[in-house]
């Protein structure tokens, strides 16, 4: 069997037994025109007026979108929100980048996400800036929420997100480009806590969701007065774009999101191979892992899951690589209610999948920093695959596709379209 894993901007093309079984999603179809496929979602706004109505009389707007870590989908968005927002009579129209924890965007990153609205000035979110932010109150579970102060000041306040499956929150976009997006560092690590990442989350997950409702609770103490929800296939192109209210546009984004995204095996696998998804979501390891929390998904307790991802950006934040760079074997899951260390919500996962199974990685990093850190490193597929000892009486799922998926093993359905989107129904 031959198979082409996503690798960065290219792919690996891999020669596996013919046991294996690839499980790829529906692809949902691009539209034949984006740009004619976001005027349309802004001529009919969900639960909203449109947006030049809401923006008249005002002065200036903020416009948060996505960084480089997702689907690029400002090219298409950026310029008739921009035109609607100017021909209302804004004077003013910035365009910040919720960056969460992440690094700042690169001037190249800037000029990819903005397209032809680059003219516009852009800056990146800086959670740890405390100075330039500001305390908006308290979700019920009682997180302060602290939100970038220039988006607050705004007159008029647009959020544009990508919804795909996520690993904590079951689907991306929506209220995450607010929290975490442009949270300050202590509210980001506060709803990242321990008890909520080991509770009922994961790839698909939105019902009873105790993080994606800390996040949403976050989301409702800012007032955002336009929002534009997307979804891309695995291309890169855009297949779906609802615009509106927050929650009435994340929610019809996600119901299609949820409907392209979920593959249903008929047991669990006792090895699974899995991309990180291409770029931009193998840049690093830290982006790349979530991986490993999809094939843990699909693998038998006492399984093996190889990941293959290129990382040609690294490891990841400086705090995350630290938390690496101690070895997993050194954290212990934790069990209390306080915030979390930078990065450490990732490393927390990591550590779920390897107590499900065996974690392998193909990629571009050292493998002697790999196998410090606690993983098994190899030079290739075929390499991963020899060290599980497979052979004719095991299973093999290949998941070519990986973040961009939702497996879901039969044995378990019952049990997991309780938690699974409601959206896709």
């Amino acid at each position: 069997m031959q198979c082409l894993l996503p690798y960065g901007t290219a792919h690996l093309e891999v020669r596996l037994p013919d046991a294996a079984v690839a499980y790829v999603p529906v692809a949902a179809p691009a539209y034949p025109d984006a740009k004619a496929a976001i005027l349309d979602a802004l001529d009919a706004p969900l639960d909203a007026s449109p947006l030049d109505v809401l923006a008249r009389g005002r002065r200036t707007a903020c416009v948060v979108i996505s960084d480089a870590t997702r689907p690029a989908v400002g090219p298409w968005v950026l310029p008739p929100v921009v035109a609607a927002l100017r021909g209302a009579g804004i004077e003013s129209v910035e365009v910040l980048i919720a960056t969460g924890t992440h690094r700042a965007a690169s001037a190249d990153e800037c000029a990819q996400l903005l397209g032809d609205a680059r003219g516009i000035p852009v800056r990146s979110h800086d959670a740890t800036r405390n100075d330039a932010l500001d305390l908006v109150g308290s979700t019920p579970a009682g997180t302060p929420v602290w939100i970038d102060r220039r988006f607050l000041q705004a007159d008029v306040r647009v959020v544009v997100g990508v919804v795909e499956p996520h690993l904590m929150a079951g689907y991306s976009g929506g209220a995450k480009s607010v929290c975490p997006g442009i949270a300050g560092l202590d509210t980001i690590r506060a709803v990242h806590r321990a008890p909520l990442a080991r509770a009922c989350v994961g790839p698909g997950i939105v019902r009873n969701n105790p993080f994606r409702h800390e996040v949403e609770a976050a989301a409702r103490l800012v007032r955002v007065d336009f929002s534009v929800q997307c979804c891309v296939n695995r291309s890169g192109a855009l297949t779906f774009a609802a615009a509106g209210a927050l929650a009435a546009s994340t929610d019809r984004a996600t119901r299609f999101a949820a409907r392209h995204a979920r593959v249903t095996l008929p047991d669990a696998a006792d090895v699974v191979i899995v991309s990180g998804g291409g770029a931009p979501l193998d840049r690093t390891l830290y982006q790349a892992a979530k991986g490993w929390a999809t094939g843990a998904a699909a693998v038998r307790r006492g399984g093996d899951v190889i990941l293959v991802a290129e990382m040609n950006e690294g490891i990841g934040g400086p705090a995350f690589a630290a938390l690496l760079e101690a070895g997993l074997d050194s954290h212990a899951t934790r069990s209390d209610d306080t915030p979390v260390a930078t990065g450490a919500w990732m490393l927390q996962h990591i550590l779920q999948a390897r107590a499900r199974a065996r974690l392998h990685v193909v990629c571009s990093l050292p493998a002697a920093r790999l196998r410090r850190a606690g993983f098994i490193a190899h030079g290739s597929v075929a390499a991963a695959l020899r060290a599980t000892r497979f052979d004719a009486s095991r299973s093999l799922v290949v998941l070519p596709h990986g973040p961009f998926c939702v497996p879901l093993v039969h044995d378990h359905l019952a049990t997991l379209e309780g938690a699974r989107v409601e959206a896709g129904r």
